[in-house]
């Protein structure tokens, strides 16, 4: 008889084995799936910024690229205007001493 309850107890542990392995089996596949789906997320991301940041960086250039040049349009203008200015004193001073 006490054998045959050792043998209960064991079988009874055996079951609750069962069940954390099926348990275990069940958490496996879960992570697996969970794991798969962060990769795909990983690999967009990665697409997306591979190709979306090197356009980003390209449109900073063309646009500090053309302020550069609208600034030496400026000081270029800047400096012709201040030319003509004086230019214009300069004939004003003559025409008044006629």
């Amino acid at each position: 008889q006490r054998f045959e309850k050792i043998d209960q107890r064991f079988e009874k542990i055996d079951q609750r084995f069962e069940e954390v392995d099926q348990r275990f089996e069940n958490l496996e596949q879960e992570f697996t799936k969970q794991i798969s789906k962060l990769n795909r997320s990983i690999v967009l991301l990665e697409d997306k910024v591979s190709t979306e940041i090197p356009a980003l960086f390209d449109g900073y250039k063309l646009n500090r690229e053309l302020l550069e040049d609208r600034d030496e349009k400026i000081s270029y203008l800047t400096i012709k205007t201040e030319e003509n200015s004086i230019r214009i004193s300069a004939l004003e001073e003559k025409m008044n001493a006629l």
